[in-house]
């Protein structure tokens, strides 16, 4: 015969032997009823210490739970298992994202005040250097109806430039050719040009690698003839390039062809445009 007795009845289904089997039946979740017993009984863990001190050392984060003697337990409702685990611990959550998000902020404003001042103090270090100097040899080529008249001769010169900016230059060149006459090949013509210019960067400065500026300008070119009473100076324009590798911030290899127009006398030169081209290569020192 069987040892169950089955007319048993509870005197209610709700009834529960102390307050915290009351309590924690009504939470869902393992987690959340592991969590809330550990802080009815104080044995939550440690390190919930360094989010809030008083989850640990203050009162119970709980509301105090009693079963009145006169009444029997009931189930606690939805909004009350939220008020006595949610509450808590939404705050608890919020001081916690509270805090890591001004510390996050704290961090980024002063990782952000670090970079401006170390930018500000790289790009003061890192200028680009406004002077530069350029020495050039090569060649000086006559064309066309002067060609007729002078030989192409070796040429030097030097150019001082000013960058106003990163993309405009301001230059002042000086190239002096020699030559000999194209008749005898025995008369010494040497040729002088002096050359204000305005040049426009197409690359922009270059600490190392390639730069290239597009020239034009303006000024004057002479012809100085060996035994002649005196030299002859005409208006002249100018157009060119110059083609720089920079090895560093303050040495570039420099090509620089060039094309001068001197609107010569044709009585003079044989014509009335005397078409000369520094083509010359060095080396540029910026400062």
């Amino acid at each position: 015969m069987s040892s169950i007795d089955l007319q048993f009845r509870p005197g209610s289904y709700w009834d529960a032997s102390d307050p915290l089997t009351a309590i924690l039946a009504n939470i869902k979740g393992e987690n959340r009823r592991q969590m809330a017993r550990d802080f009815i009984t104080g044995q939550a863990p440690a390190w919930l210490g360094e989010i809030d001190p008083d989850l640990l050392d203050g009162p119970s984060p709980l509301p105090v739970f009693t079963l009145a003697p006169a009444q029997l337990p009931r189930p606690l409702d939805t909004g009350q298992n939220l008020f006595i685990f949610g509450a808590e611990t939404s705050r608890m959550l919020t001081t916690y994202r509270s805090r890591v998000m001004r510390q996050w902020v704290r961090g980024a404003g002063l990782a952000a005040l670090a970079l401006s001042a170390g930018g500000k103090s790289i790009a003061a270090q890192e200028t680009t250097p406004r002077f530069f100097v350029e020495g050039l040899g090569g060649a000086v080529v006559p064309t066309f109806n002067v060609s007729d008249v002078v030989r192409t001769g070796a040429a030097f010169g030097g150019t001082l430039g000013y960058r106003v900016n990163d993309r405009w230059v301001a230059m002042a060149e000086f190239d002096y050719g020699m030559h000999k006459d194209e008749a005898t090949n025995s008369v010494d013509i040497n040729t002088l040009h002096y050359m204000a210019k305005v040049g426009y960067s197409l690359t922009g400065p270059r600490e190392r690698g390639w730069e290239v500026i597009v020239n034009l300008g303006a000024g004057a070119v002479s012809f100085d003839v060996d035994g002649a009473p005196e030299s002859f100076t005409y208006f002249a324009i100018n157009a060119g390039a110059k083609i720089a590798y920079n090895f560093s911030r303050s040495v570039a290899f420099v090509f620089s062809p060039q094309g001068d127009i001197a609107f010569s006398d044709e009585s003079e030169l044989a014509t009335t445009n005397a078409w000369v081209w520094p083509v010359t290569a060095g080396l540029r020192v910026s400062f």
